[in-house]
């Protein structure tokens, strides 16, 4: 096995690690705050560590503008936010703070993918030297 075959091997076991917390905190927020040895005094500081990874993903794909890491970058964000919104909404909580963050990036996301079918060779990142071709 090659050293990139393991590495993706790792990556999709973590996604799938990822994904089965998710599903616990969703399912049983008590008992996946536990199993996390997580408690709900320490949300705020799990929140801005959640604010300051995703900042970084953003600084990632301003200084890398390849049009895959911006697709994947603002979907994220996109999809956070509506999902973050739908349960405030979902609560009779004010959510458009998440809501209209969600609809931020998925006009950034349109913009995007607007400009890359006027200009095809725009956000692409040449594998050899990270320089952009646009």
């Amino acid at each position: 096995m090659t050293l990139q075959r393991l590495f993706q091997a790792i990556s999709v076991l973590f996604t799938v690690v990822m994904l089965y917390l998710a599903y616990s905190f969703w399912t049983d927020f008590d008992a996946a705050l536990e199993a996390t040895d997580h408690t709900r005094d320490n949300l705020g500081q799990v929140l801005a560590g959640r604010f300051v990874a995703t900042a970084g993903l953003a600084l990632f794909a301003a200084i890398y503008p390849d049009r895959r890491v911006m697709i994947l970058a603002f979907g994220l964000f996109a999809w956070m936010s509506f999902i973050d919104g739908y349960i405030y909404f979902s609560d009779d909580l004010p959510h458009w703070p998440h809501t209209s963050t969600g609809i931020l990036c998925l006009l950034i996301l349109g913009g995007l993918l607007a400009y890359r079918q006027r200009h095809p060779d725009a956000f692409n990142i040449t594998p050899t030297t990270g320089a952009s071709r646009s």
